[in-house]
């Protein structure tokens, strides 16, 4: 486990949290300065930072993040999920009028 995320929350570094989301799908969809500064953010940017989602930007007169292949792959299996449906199942395992 990254001592950082130990110290901060008590989590799995693979399991991110919604801001932790947040974070990495703006970096992936629009890599500029996070809009929100102050609290948490500059932590889960860090923590995100050292699991190699996010990166630093490269350009010496701008300071942001922005996604790694890895961030990248990781919104990409993200993006993939289907969406949750439900149904009524009957006793032995039949789907009965899918919603």
């Amino acid at each position: 486990m990254y001592p950082s995320m130990l110290l901060i929350h008590p989590m799995k570094p693979e399991l991110l949290t919604p801001l932790h989301l947040q974070i990495l799908l703006h970096a992936y969809s629009y890599p500029s300065p996070w809009p929100r500064s102050g609290g948490v953010n500059e932590t889960y940017q860090q923590e995100l930072h050292e699991l190699g989602m996010i990166q630093k930007t490269k350009k010496p007169d701008e300071f942001y993040y922005e996604c790694t292949d890895r961030g990248r792959a990781h919104v990409s299996q993200l993006l993939m999920l289907p969406f949750p449906t439900q149904a009524w199942i009957d006793a032995s395992g039949n789907v009965l009028n899918p919603i």
